[in-house]
């Protein structure tokens, strides 16, 4: 937790932000963002790393951080797609950061600042991913001095009706 809690202090200022996975990644990329917003009232948006290129790439500059969920190396296909979004953000100037998986250099190579995790199954992978995103807002929100246990405007319960 000790890389977390650095990649949310040097980057807690950061207002705008797009959390991006591909397929059980991309769940996981939505909630991030969401909890993102919840507790640090910064500006952050969940999708599929593939859909940069539907209008999102034209936001891309350094000051909008892109906080990618790269899948496992073995999950090709997946991991494939995350990398080339990757690419398109760093090629436009952006600021990559990764939650990826240790051994993978390629991934590292594309990232201006990374979390590793270790080496797990791909069941486990997404849930181990979401816990390091949840941190990561908890100590941006700490840093910011936000209120985490009772942020504003936040109902505590949703109602259907």
């Amino acid at each position: 937790s000790g890389f977390v809690r650095n990649i949310a202090r040097t980057t807690s200022h950061v207002e705008h932000w797009l959390f991006l996975g591909c397929g059980v990644y991309y769940p996981v990329a939505m909630e991030s963002a969401l909890k993102m917003k919840e507790i640090t009232y910064q500006h952050a948006e969940g999708m599929p790393a593939g859909f940069l290129k539907h209008g999102t790439l034209s936001m891309v500059e350094p000051a909008l951080h892109s906080l990618f969920f790269v899948p496992l190396p073995e999950q090709k296909d997946l991991h494939d797609r995350t990398l080339i979004a990757m690419e398109q953000v760093k090629a436009r100037g952006g600021t990559v950061i990764g939650i990826m998986f240790q051994g993978d250099e390629r991934a590292q190579s594309l990232t201006d600042q990374a979390v590793l995790l270790p080496q797990m199954s791909a069941l486990c992978a997404p849930m181990a991913q979401m816990i390091m995103a949840q941190m990561f807002a908890y100590y941006a929100a700490l840093d910011l001095g936000r209120n985490i246990d009772k942020p504003r405007n936040l109902a505590k319960s949703v109602t259907v009706g």
